[in-house]
């Protein structure tokens, strides 16, 4: 079974990650499979790509991350030092570094290029779900397993601020593309919502206010896009 799908910045490929202990990179236009990455122990849990698609990293149930040319298939970097399964990994904005999380209540910064481990992030910012990082490389947002989504500090790894209101566990938290100053974050009680990052004109109400919940069921939103809801 595949777990994960995602495209390479210039949409031409699709990198999947499966059961089968491998990750494969596919054609989006042919569907024609160019790169099978193997290497992994066990499950591979997740695979994405690097800013500029040059490479991939992916994780993996044998506590391993590992990094891929998109071109040749081969591991340019081995990411040890977990002690149970890794459950996802990204590039930073720049990427210059690669941020896993793991079932050990652990998320280590890498250097995707050596795979010299560079910090390990504070433990309240730990994921089981797939993290994003701020257009500016500054902050990640990440889904802890409860019902909030969490701003972490990318330096310090400090979660600087819980994003509340969700009715159920979050399992997905995104920063929205360059430009556009949300977040996106989406729960099992079947709500997504869209927050600022931004403080508002109006001082009276913070940075991190829902600006609209979407029921993902129905199609509708719970409030007009414009409305702003402090909290």
């Amino acid at each position: 079974a595949l777990l994960s799908a995602a495209f390479s910045p210039d949409s031409k490929l699709i990198a999947t990650a499966s059961e089968d202990k491998t990750a494969k990179l596919w054609s989006s236009v042919t569907g024609e499979c160019w790169q099978t990455l193997r290497g992994h122990r066990d499950v591979v849990n997740g695979a994405a790509f690097s800013p500029d698609g040059a490479w991939v990293v992916t994780c993996s149930s044998d506590r391993l991350g590992r990094v891929w040319s998109s071109k040749t298939g081969r591991c340019a970097a081995t990411l040890e030092g977990h002690d149970k399964a890794v459950f996802s990994a990204g590039f930073a904005t720049d990427g210059a570094t690669v941020i896993t999380n793991s079932q050990d209540g652990k998320a280590k910064v890498w250097n995707p290029r050596t795979g010299v481990l560079l910090r390990t992030v504070h433990d309240s910012c730990v994921s089981l779900y797939p993290t994003s990082f701020s257009p500016d490389g500054g902050n990640f947002v990440i889904a802890p397993g409860d019902h909030t989504a969490q701003i972490c500090d990318m330096d310090s790894g400090k979660c600087l601020r819980q994003l509340k209101g969700h009715a159920a566990v979050v399992v997905f938290a995104c920063y929205a593309p360059p430009g556009c100053p949300m977040i996106r974050s989406g729960g099992r009680s079947g709500f997504a919502r869209q927050r600022s990052t931004s403080p508002p004109r109006d001082t009276t109400a913070a940075a991190g206010r829902t600006v609209c919940s979407l029921d993902v069921a129905k199609g509708l939103s719970e409030m007009p896009p414009a409305a702003v809801v402090a909290e």
